[in-house]
């Protein structure tokens, strides 16, 4: 029988990711289970220093909007009775997750695919498949409805 105890939910807060978390949240209610939520910020590409962008600073506030973000949703999930855990880390989103996951000792991910489409998808391919494929734990991922 299946038993979940500790289930991780990455988000990127995208309309997808929260019917990722609408799921995880229903298998926590069902089985008492704690969620790990993890947000990645990728690694931002180095822009020239002649065009007056700095990567860094644009890096630094991603995390802090981020870091808010997550302090809001932890917040609501633990008023609806529901022990959550939030977390947002710089990095590879893919190798991030299944690096938490695997931290947390998780009995399940819950992701959403979404994202890269047509040919971003063939050059970068898909988070959700890496999870599937490199996480040391079942990963239940789904493609939320378009309505």
């Amino acid at each position: 029988m299946l038993q979940l105890s500790k289930i991780v939910c990455p988000t990127d807060f995208s309309d997808p990711a929260m019917a990722a978390l609408a799921m995880a949240k229903g298998l926590a209610k069902q089985f008492g289970a704690k969620l790990y939520l993890i947000h990645v910020v990728p690694p931002i590409p180095l822009a020239p220093a002649s065009i007056g962008f700095e990567t860094a600073l644009y890096e630094d506030e991603l995390r802090k909007s981020a870091e808010e973000e997550m302090k809001k949703l932890v917040q609501e999930l633990r008023s609806q009775g529901i022990e959550a855990e939030g977390k947002t880390v710089r990095g590879e989103p893919c190798d991030q997750i299944v690096e938490h996951a695997k931290e947390v000792a998780a009995d399940m991910i819950v992701i959403a695919t979404h994202g890269h489409t047509g040919w971003k998808h063939v050059l970068f391919g898909s988070v959700a498949e890496k999870v599937v494929r490199l996480a040391g734990c079942p990963v239940l991922s789904f493609r939320p409805n378009a309505h």
